[in-house]
Order: structure tokens, then C-alpha cells, then sequence
């Protein structure tokens, strides 16, 4: 398993996004299926660093839920 799930949850966003941009340019390069499935990729990288940034944008403090 990848230690994103050690870093705070600013950090772990800012990991996310970069993942994002990545399968991004990924999907500039390729055609088809592959281009479709590296947008979607970007897609649910983008909804992880969202949901990251939730409980600082709540006001939780680390391991609390709301």
C-alpha cells in the first residue's frame, strides 16, 4: 500500500491532485479506450483529493469524522 495514507490530509490531497495531472498528460498522449480510461482515472484522483481535504475544510481535527 502506498504511505499516502500516513501523510496529513493537506498533503495527501496535494499527492492526489498530482496523480491527476499526471493521468492527464497520460491521456494527452494516447487515443481511444486509453485516453478514456486515463481521464476517468484523473476523474477519481480529483474526487480523493476532495474528500482529503473534507475534514479540514469542516474544521476536524485529524481521525474525527462528521
Amino acid at each position: 500500500m502506498d504511505e499516502s495514507f500516513e501523510l496529513p490530509a493537506a498533503a495527501r490531497a496535494k499527492r492526489y491532485r498530482g496523480l491527476a495531472a499526471d493521468a492527464r498528460r497520460e491521456a494527452e498522449r494516447a487515443a481511444g479506450q486509453a485516453r478514456s480510461s486515463y481521464l476517468i482515472l484523473a476523474g477519481q484522483w480529483d474526487r480523493l483529493a476532495i474528500q482529503a481535504e473534507k475534514p479540514a475544510l469542516l474544521g476536524a481535527k485529524p481521525g474525527q469524522s462528521h
